[in-house]
């Protein structure tokens, strides 16, 4: 994935409860098939996967290569 301005690539990183900086799909560190869309200013949240309250996280952007 690469920014459309500038045509470099995005490899943005989020933890769960700070603020996203790059609209794009992002996949949780623990579990790579859990993918959560995440618009920029958006807070990050818990992984969904887990306990019902699910687990905080790294989030990475999803990569469309």
């Amino acid at each position: 994935m690469t920014d459309t301005q500038t045509q470099t690539p995005v490899t943005s990183t989020g933890q769960t409860g700070s603020t996203c900086s790059t609209t794009a799909p992002y996949k949780c560190s623990a579990h790579t098939t859990v993918v959560v869309f995440f618009k920029q200013g958006d807070k990050f949240s818990n992984c969904p996967s887990g306990s019902s309250a699910g687990h905080s996280t790294t989030w990475t952007v999803v990569n469309s290569q």
